[in-house]
């Protein structure tokens, strides 16, 4: 696919013009993939494509990539007229957004009906046959509901969405409110209503109700809820409710704070490793376990010696020893010295949800994969647990609240059940990549960890990544660490020569002595000029070049430049001489070179 850019528009600062995302969207392909991806969810839907979007394009611009695809479009119109682009990320089919800012509907020609359904989003929109419409205005605005003010009958699925129509499109008309009709799911409806009415009595105690001095607001509060709320069903029994008089620490030793990774990753405790598609958080977290699980540093660090278990769920195992390879070369060891003491779990292209939202009621209750999971810690006792990915072991709603909350605490309480760290990778949203948070979904994905770190690639150095803190509850935050990748793994970039990149700088220089000596003894050429000839270029398609990339291979033909090693030679006649890139010794012994 090539890469299409919608330029800026200069009457609509910050956003692409819809012309020219438009082009985009039309030259780009996918479509074969939208269908498939939404007939899971239950549509049947030809006019979306399934594209990639380049994370590092500025706010202003909008790029369609050829990486791996992970964005449902759909086109928006107005009166037959293309407004704007709809994107649904493929694991969280109920949030959505904009790329223009100009739509504010998904089926803006149906508001002028007399029976108007509002859907929740874009899939069930689709799923009604693109009957109704569904918001798509950004930043809270609702100024677009006075669109609705014909209609006759509005239906609703939420309180949330009845009140905006009531609010905004009837301007809070009593007589209105009989237009107005609520379609969703009972119990959900419910427990809004439960909730608005608790609030409404709180209100009453507050505003209305002469509250004796000395009464405790608070407590009072909850007794009101306890009326109106159904109660929270929780493992917390009244046994487990451990209070502490404070004073009784007096003279007590202080107990000492345990890491997995000292600053970063705390023991009994979740991290949320958060990167953008490509920059290989999947790897570093690998290879922190690997050196966890040897007992030896990386990338600086020191991680708590201990047994470890991956679980991959976009991972194959061909690709898990892959990696795993690299990376045991780079820290100098074999697949043997983990004497059994790691556990890798392939999941590519299976169910790896730990948690899935019930149908009706949309709590959210544990997997049989969970238990699997649980019986395997239980068993192997390790210090670390990845989770990659976020969207691939939480079946619930990102931007749920309450989900992503439940979710976290599950795995805190495995962290302090087992005494183990987890470390939950993810995906950073649009807005999350392009606000430098790295966030997706609801803020309580960062209000719930005790540590979150943020994995990014240099936009002018293709290798060089930078680790950075987010949030510390026990550590500094903002701490940032400098990695290069390199051979297949990271390495610190400290600007300090290190043992290890010693190493792997001779062994990039004797692979290129080696490749260039066999080059030349076939009678083909190479050359130090970039061109099709350049020798990095045709070395590293070689398969003798034992795992050294092009930039290493660069990186040793200007030490051996420096060291005299190579050298650049001239021959044919005068008239159309030509260029050859040999090595020194092998020119001297060869006779057509002195070895002054």
């Amino acid at each position: 696919m090539t890469n299409t850019q919608a330029k800026l528009d200069d009457d609509f600062t910050g956003l692409p013009n819809p012309a020219d995302v438009e082009a985009a969207f039309q030259a780009s392909t996918g479509s074969e993939a939208a269908q498939t991806w939404l007939a899971e969810h239950g549509v049947n839907y030809t006019d979306a494509k399934m594209i990639a979007i380049d994370d590092e394009a500025a706010g202003d611009t909008f790029v369609i990539s050829d990486a791996e695809a992970d964005w449902i479009a759909l086109p928006v119109y107005q009166a037959g007229e293309f407004v704007d682009l709809c994107l649904i990320h493929r694991n969280n089919p109920s949030g959505f957004h904009t790329v223009c800012g100009r739509a504010h509907w998904l089926g803006a020609d149906n508001t002028g009906r007399a029976k108007i359904v509002i859907h929740e989003n874009p899939v069930d929109w689709l799923k009604s046959g693109c009957g109704g419409v569904v918001s798509i205005a950004g930043g809270g605005y609702r100024q677009h509901f006075k669109d609705l003010a014909n209609a006759c009958t509005i239906e609703c699925s939420t309180i949330d969405a009845a009140n905006d129509v009531w609010e905004w499109t009837f301007g809070g008309d009593e007589k209105a409110r009989k237009k107005i009709q609520l379609n969703g799911d009972a119990d959900a409806i419910r427990d809004d209503l439960a909730w608005l009415a608790a609030e409404q009595a709180k209100r009453r105690v507050r505003d209305t109700l002469d509250v004796p001095a000395g009464v405790d607001l608070h407590k009072l509060y909850r007794q009101v809820d306890s009326v109106f709320l159904p109660q929270p069903a929780n493992d917390n029994q009244p046994d487990d409710l451990k209070i502490i008089d404070p004073s009784d620490w007096e003279g007590q030793p202080i107990p000492e704070r345990h890491w997995y990774l000292e600053g970063l990753v705390p023991n009994g405790q979740v991290t949320l490793l958060s990167g953008d598609g490509g920059t290989g958080k999947s790897l570093l977290a690998y290879q922190v376990g690997l050196a966890g699980v040897l007992g030896v540093q990386t990338l600086g660090f020191s991680p708590a010696e201990g047994r470890v278990v991956y679980f991959a769920a976009e991972d194959d195992e061909g690709e898990l020893r892959r990696r795993g390879h690299d990376i045991l070369r780079s820290l100098g060891r074999t697949w043997a010295d983990l004497s059994g003491d790691m556990r890798v779990i392939p999941m590519a292209g299976k169910d790896a949800e730990l948690v899935t939202e019930r149908r009706r009621s949309r709590e959210l209750e544990l997997t049989a994969l969970a238990q699997r999971i649980t019986d395997l810690l239980t068993e192997f006792r390790p210090k670390l647990l990845i989770l990659d990915t976020a969207a691939d072991v939480f079946g619930g709603d990102e931007i749920n609240r309450k989900q992503v909350r439940f979710f976290v605490s599950m795995l805190r309480r495995i962290a302090m059940g087992f005494d183990l760290a987890v470390l939950l990778l993810s995906h950073p949203s649009v807005a999350g990549m392009q606000t430098g948070t790295g966030l997706s979904g609801s803020t309580a994905w960062n209000n719930s960890v005790r540590s979150r770190l943020y994995f990014t690639a240099d936009k002018t150095d293709e290798d060089l990544r930078l680790l950075k803190n987010m949030k510390a509850n026990y550590g500094r935050k903002g701490a940032e660490t400098k990695l290069r990748w390199h051979e297949g793994a990271f390495i610190l970039d400290d600007g300090k020569p290190t043992a290890h990149a010693a190493l792997l700088a001779n062994h990039a220089d004797e692979v290129f002595l080696k490749l260039l000596s066999s080059i030349n003894g076939s009678g083909r050429r190479v050359s130090s000029s970039r061109s099709t000839a350049y020798a990095p270029t045709v070395m590293a398609a070689l398969p003798e070049r034992e795992g050294a990339s092009k930039r290493a291979l660069e990186e040793a033909m200007a030490r051996l430049f420096t060291e005299n090693k190579i050298a650049v030679v001239k021959e044919g006649p005068p008239s159309r001489q030509r260029e050859r890139l040999v090595v020194v010794e092998d020119e001297v012994r060869q006779k057509r070179m002195t070895s002054d």
